[in-house]
């Protein structure tokens, strides 16, 4: 779930940037907006490798030692 965020900005940006109403695209379903019509622009010419789910970021080592499994 990208909750708003702009799916382009995980491949292009530092931090994710939130998403203006106002810029959107639809692909497989779901609604995507976008920080800027040029995140727009790329993502419509390429939907497929933006609108799957984005990068995740990296574990801290402290949070991923103290991961365990559910269940």
């Amino acid at each position: 779930m990208l909750r708003g965020n702009d799916p382009v900005s995980y491949f292009t940006s530092t931090a994710p940037l939130k998403g203006d109403p106002a810029l959107k695209s639809v692909f497989d379903g779901d609604t995507y907006r976008f920080a800027s019509a040029d995140n727009k622009r790329l993502f419509d010419a390429d939907p497929k490798q933006y609108g799957s789910t984005p990068r995740p970021e990296p574990a801290s080592a402290p949070a991923a030692s103290a991961a365990r499994p559910i269940g």
